[in-house]
């Protein structure tokens, strides 16, 4: 299946100049297979919705387990979905997120199978009453952002223009 994607062009760059970089894709791919937890965005009854799943990633595709006869396990029967994973740092306010959209096909092939069940996938669920399905990486992006530089103050503050001395014109009332 042949995905067309339109380019939008946005300037997302802070006050500092500073914007996120582009990842390349063995960096994105890198990225995803280092963690377990993403999010699935699909259709479901004609609007957008974004579930959490735990998820492994076995040869350029991304294996998630999810109940028979969910809303995800019905939603992603051979549909092109999103699919989100991303890290963030509150501390520095340093983070990456990387983007994947491709199509989802129940996983039917044994070995895929057996690595979904033997991975730390959503162990609440019955491993009886699960479904596996994989999402192709067919288009893939990522981006990362580094700390916010914060603004160099360029005049002295009040404090130390009191303490100096200097006299603060009153506000009139």
């Amino acid at each position: 299946m042949m995905l067309n994607r339109t380019e939008v062009q946005i300037d997302d760059r802070g006050p500092d100049g500073r914007g996120p970089e582009e990842l390349c894709p063995d960096e994105c791919a890198r990225l995803v297979a280092s963690k377990t937890l993403g999010r699935v965005g699909l259709i479901v009854d004609g609007l957008p919705a974004v579930f959490p799943v735990n998820y492994v990633v076995r040869d350029d595709e991304i294996i998630v387990r999810t109940r028979r006869g969910s809303v995800i396990a019905a939603a992603t029967r051979n549909n092109v979905v999103a699919f989100e994973v991303d890290d963030f740092d509150p501390d520095t306010g340093a983070g990456w997120c990387v983007m994947i959209q491709g199509v989802a096909r129940e996983v039917v092939d044994v070995g895929h199978v057996r690595d979904a069940q033997n991975a730390d996938l959503a162990y609440w669920l019955d491993g009886r009453s699960s479904r596996h399905f994989s999402v192709s990486m067919d288009l893939v992006s990522g981006r990362v952002v580094g700390p916010p530089q914060r603004p160099t103050r360029h005049h002295t503050p009040v404090q130390s223009m009191a303490s100096s001395g200097s006299v603060m014109p009153r506000p009139e009332r």
